[in-house]
């Protein structure tokens, strides 16, 4: 990574954490937060989830006013994983040319504010089985806005102690798991671009591959959107592995990886943005 892409890598990081100090100016409302952006005719808008409670977090809607995909991105399901929240809270930042960008960057709130894996309720990621309501509020009310904005792609952000299919540990990290139909053929489209342009100067095991595929079998949210909605979703595993020689991927260049993983996604589903990445 250059010094200058890593100064914008910073800045992004600075305007999300910007976002996020005006949020918690306006968590004691829990009515809908309404800006219009006249120069870019875009409607942003936050919804506080379960306000007045430990659960309490913003669904953030970016509408373009222009005919396109809806995507909706949820992170913050683990507490330990900022480079999932973070980038979501960069998406927030972002202006979609066309469509409607929904993102819920702090899904389990319990587990970001303690710093830990798992929230009060055990790992949200567990709470998402096909064919049954979810099983904790926070999930079902996630889920609920879900299937309200019927999005055409969503994406799970998340970060990886290891890293899969490397035959050095049985980790999640470097891959792109998406549910089966065209969310795969995205994959492995954005797999090549992101070993091209964005993981350069690592071991080849740092490459990104297509992680199998997320359907009706398990908990996650992923497999929930595969297997009850039949929709197009993406879970995304940058990891945080240290290599052989002592170096590991720095928060940044994680929160790129997942960045970059939905912008170049969202692109084949023809949603495109005013900023680069």
């Amino acid at each position: 990574m250059t010094d200058a892409t890593l100064e914008e890598s910073v800045e992004r990081i600075e305007r999300a954490l910007a976002a996020y100090r005006r949020y918690r100016r306006r968590r004691r409302n829990p009515q809908l937060v309404t800006e219009r952006n006249d120069s870019k005719d875009v409607d942003r808008s936050i919804e506080m989830l379960m306000p007045d409670t430990k659960w309490a977090t913003p669904l953030h809607e970016i509408d373009s006013a222009r005919d396109g995909p809806t995507a909706f991105v949820v992170a913050g399901q683990h507490g330990i994983e900022p480079a999932g929240w973070k980038a979501a809270e960069l998406l927030v930042e972002m202006t979609p040319q066309s469509g409607t960008l929904v993102v819920v960057p702090r899904a389990d709130q319990t587990a970001i504010e303690a710093g830990v894996y798992s929230g009060d309720e055990g790992s949200l990621n567990d709470h998402w089985r096909v064919g049954s309501e979810p099983t904790i509020e926070i999930a079902r009310v996630i889920w609920d806005r879900f299937e309200s904005y019927q999005p055409d792609i969503a994406f799970d952000l998340h970060s990886s102690q290891g890293i899969y299919k490397s035959g050095i540990d049985d980790g999640f990290g470097q891959a792109l798991y998406p549910t089966p139909g065209r969310a795969r053929d995205v994959a492995a489209a954005v797999v090549d671009t992101l070993n091209e342009e964005f993981v350069t100067d690592w071991p080849d095991h740092y490459d990104y591959i297509v992680g199998n595929l997320q359907s009706g079998w398990g908990t996650f949210f992923s497999h929930k959107v595969g297997g009850q909605y039949d929709g197009d979703c993406l879970l995304c595993e940058p990891t945080r592995r240290t290599t052989e020689d002592g170096r590991h991927p720095t928060e940044a260049q994680r929160i790129r990886w997942n960045l970059a993983s939905a912008v170049l996604a969202l692109d084949h589903y023809e949603m495109t943005f005013d900023e680069s990445i």
